[in-house]
C-alpha cells in the first residue's frame, strides 16, 4: 500500500517503503548531463558526511500519477545517478539490501541501456579515468543504433565514474557507504497537486528551470499555512477569505523587508541564507539555527504550536513598530550591527522579559549601549587592523553611535541608513593620512605645515625650530625644521624625494607619533569603502576638496555616496569653535582636540549612563 509522503528529507530507503518505486521521465525533460566531475563530488560528499550528519540532496519534485508511480518534473539528474550509484555498488557488497526502482523514460531508450549496466565486466578494464579513456570503452559496446546517443553516453560516464572510484575503496568504506544510503543520504520530496496549482508539468517544469520558480523553504511554510487553513472546518467563503488575507499580509511583509534600512536594522550581513526575506521571522519564530533555507520549515512543520500566521506577523508588527520609531531604530539598529545583540535576543528580552512599558524598554535599550561604552576608555582607542576589523570594532562603534546622535540632534525625525552603512561597507579612515611616505613634495610640506605647532611647543628657541631625534635609530641626531622646508620647495610634483630628505621626515614623523596619535579616534571618521579608497593616503586639504566636491548637490557623486553627518562635518570644521579662528589647511592639534571633545559630549548621555 502507497504511503503518502509529506514535503521533508527522505533517504531512498523511506521513498521505496512508502511504496513509491516508480517514476516516470516525460519528453519535455532535458537529457542526462552529468559528468565525471558531477559523481566524483558526490561520492566524495558522501565520504566526509560524518556518522551523526545528514547529506541533503536538492530536491526532486514530483506529482502522483497512480499508487506507486509519480512523475519527476525536477530532479532526474540526481535520481538517475543514485540509480547508477546503487548498480555499481551491488557489484562490490552483498551487503546493499535495498530493493531497485525503476525510472522510464518517455522518448529515449536510457531505461534499456540502464538494465544493460548491470554486466560489471567492464569495471576491470577501468585502468584511467578521463574523457578520452572512456570515450574508447563506449566506443568498444555492441549499441543499437538508438541506444547509441547523447543520454546513454552520460549514463555510461557516470558509470564507468562510480566503478573507478569504488574499485580504489576497501570494503569497510564501501560498507560505510551503504550505510550512509540507508540512513544519513537523503532528498527533499516535494509533491506538487498540478489540479490545485492549475498547471501543467511541462510548464511547471519550464518555470523551475528558468527560475520562475524556486523552491524555497517560506514557500514550503505558505503551503502549511495553506494546508492547514484547508483542513479548517470554516466554510469555503471563509478559507477564501483568510486566504487572500494571508497573501496579502506575506507581501507586505516581504515588501517592507526589501527596504534595505528596514533589513539591515534587524540583521547585520549580507551573508544570510535568505532568498525570500520573510524567511528571518521564520527563523525568529522557531529559533532555527540551521544555516539553510528548509531549517524552519522542518521545524514547523513538525510542531503546530508554531503554525498560526498570527504569530509570523506579530513579531513583523513590533518590528515595523520599532522601525518607525526613530528613537527604537536607531538604538536597536546600533545595537545589532555593533554585534552587541542580534534582533532575536532583542524581541525576546521584549517579551518575554521583564520589560512592562515603553519607557522600560527605553531604558534598558539605553543601558545595553551604555553597557558597551563601559567596557573601554574612548581616549584610549586606537584603530587596529586586528582589533577594528569589520564593522565590530570600537572605534567604528564609537563613530557610528557619534553620527547616529548627530542625525537625532541636526536632523529630528530622521533615520540614520544602516542600510548604507552595511551595503557601502563602511570602514575608518585616517583624517590625517597615516601613510603619508608616499607621498610628493607637496603633500610634506602640508603635513609639516600641520605638525608646526607641535614642533613649537616641544622646544624653547623659537628662533631656531632644531628637533631632537634618537640617534641610536639615525644617522642624525637633530633635525632644522625650516632648512627640512626648503629643501622640499624645489622639489617637482614629478620628482622622487630625495633619500636623505625623506629619511629626515620619516624620523620626524616617528618623534611625533605620539602627540599625535594617527589611530587615535580623534583621528578617524568613518566613511564607505569607494570614497575611503579614492581618499588613499592624500593629505587632509586633498581629502577635505574631495569630501565637499561629493556633498555638492551638483555633484554627479551626490546621488551615489551617502557621507555621514560627524564626517562631513569633521571635513567642514563645522564643530570647531577655537577662538583664533579655523584654518582649512590642514588637521591640527587643536582640531582633534575639539573633536574628540564634540565626540564626547555627544555621546555623554551614555558615558554617564547609570
Amino acid at each position: 500500500m502507497t504511503k503518502k509522503l509529506d514535503t521533508d528529507l527522505y533517504t531512498i530507503v523511506e521513498i521505496l517503503n512508502a511504496g513509491i518505486d516508480n517514476f516516470e521521465i516525460k519528453s519535455y525533460q532535458r537529457g542526462y548531463r552529468w559528468d565525471i566531475d558531477n559523481i566524483k563530488t558526490l561520492i566524495g560528499d558522501i565520504l566526509e558526511c560524518g556518522a551523526n550528519s545528514v547529506y541533503c540532496l536538492q530536491p526532486i519534485v514530483v506529482t502522483k500519477i497512480s499508487a506507486s508511480t509519480y512523475e519527476v518534473i525536477d530532479g532526474q539528474q540526481r535520481l538517475t545517478t543514485f540509480k547508477i550509484l546503487m548498480h555499481c555498488l551491488r557489484s562490490y557488497t552483498s551487503e546493499l539490501d535495498i530493493k531497485d526502482f525503476n525510472i522510464s523514460y518517455e522518448t529515449r531508450s536510457c531505461e534499456i541501456f540502464l538494465k544493460k549496466l548491470y554486466d560489471n565486466a567492464l569495471r576491470h578494464e577501468l585502468e584511467d579515468l578521463t574523457l578520452e579513456h572512456v570515450l574508447v570503452l563506449w566506443n568498444q559496446l555492441t549499441l543499437e543504433k538508438e541506444e547509441r546517443n547523447r543520454d546513454n553516453f552520460h549514463i555510461f560516464q557516470s558509470y564507468c565514474t562510480c566503478h573507478f572510484e569504488l574499485k580504489r575503496l576497501d570494503i569497510a568504506t564501501i560498507s560505510s557507504i551503504v550505510d550512509k544510503i540507508r540512513t544519513q543520504i537523503k532528498f527533499i520530496w516535494y509533491e506538487v497537486d498540478l489540479l490545485l496549482l492549475n498547471v501543467t508539468a511541462e510548464k511547471l517544469f519550464a518555470n523551475i528551470n528558468k527560475n520562475k520558480i524556486k523552491l524555497t523553504g517560506a514557500d514550503l511554510i505558505k503551503a502549511l499555512f495553506i494546508l492547514d487553513i484547508e483542513n479548517n472546518a470554516d466554510n469555503v467563503e471563509v478559507k477564501h477569505f483568510r486566504k487572500q488575507n494571508l497573501a496579502n499580509e506575506w507581501d507586505e511583509i516581504e515588501q517592507s523587508l526589501r527596504n534595505p534600512d528596514f533589513w539591515f536594522f534587524i540583521t547585520n550581513s549580507h551573508n544570510q541564507h535568505y532568498d525570500v526575506r520573510i524567511g528571518k521571522l521564520f527563523d525568529i519564530v522557531t529559533e532555527n539555527r540551521l544555516e539553510s533555507d528548509l531549517g524552519a520549515y522542518f521545524i514547523m512543520s513538525k510542531d503546530e504550536d508554531l503554525r498560526p500566521w498570527s504569530l509570523i506577523y506579530d513579531k513583523y508588527r513590533i518590528a515595523q513598530e520599532w522601525f518607525e520609531d526613530t528613537y527604537y531604530y536607531h538604538r536597536i539598529g546600533f545595537l545589532v550591527n555593533m554585534d552587541i545583540h542580534s534582533f532575536e535576543r532583542i524581541l525576546e528580552e521584549y517579551t518575554n522579559g521583564e520589560i512592562t512599558s515603553k519607557l522600560k524598554f527605553k531604558e534598558w535599550l539605553d543601558g545595553e549601549i551604555s553597557a558597551y561604552f563601559r567596557s573601554f576608555e574612548i581616549k584610549e582607542l586606537l584603530y587596529s587592523k586586528q582589533n577594528d576589523r569589520g564593522r565590530y570594532g570600537r572605534c567604528t562603534g564609537v563613530l557610528l553611535l557619534y553620527n547616529i546622535l548627530l542625525t537625532e540632534k541636526f536632523y529630528p525625525g530622521q533615520k540614520f541608513s544602516f542600510g548604507k552603512f552595511v551595503e557601502q561597507e563602511w570602514s575608518l579612515e585616517h583624517i590625517q593620512p597615516q601613510n603619508p611616505k608616499e607621498k610628493t613634495a607637496e603633500n610634506w610640506l602640508e603635513w609639516l605645515k600641520e605638525i608646526k605647532p607641535l614642533i613649537v611647543d616641544k622646544i624653547t628657541d623659537n628662533e631656531q625650530l632644531i628637533i631632537k631625534v634618537d640617534a641610536d635609530q639615525y644617522d642624525f641626531s637633530e633635525i632644522n625644521y625650516d632648512e627640512l622646508c626648503h629643501s622640499l620647495k624645489p622639489v617637482r610634483q614629478t620628482d622622487k624625494i630625495p633619500a636623505p630628505i625623506l629619511k629626515q621626515l620619516s624620523a620626524l614623523e616617528d618623534t611625533f607619533e605620539e602627540e599625535f596619535p594617527v589611530h587615535g579616534i580623534q583621528n578617524l571618521a568613518l566613511l564607505d569603502k569607494v570614497t575611503n579608497s579614492k581618499l588613499s593616503n592624500g593629505s587632509f586639504k586633498e581629502k577635505r576638496a574631495l569630501v565637499l566636491q561629493m556633498n555638492d548637490p551638483e555633484s554627479v557623486d551626490n546621488e551615489k555616496t551617502y557621507l555621514p553627518l560627524g564626517t562631513l562635518n569633521v571635513f567642514s570644521k563645522t564643530m570647531i569653535t577655537d577662538p583664533m579662528g579655523i584654518q582649512l589647511e590642514y588637521w591640527s592639534v587643536t582640531d582633534s582636540e575639539f573633536y574628540e571633545k564634540d565626540i564626547k559630549n555627544t555621546l555623554a548621555p551614555y558615558l554617564s549612563y547609570e
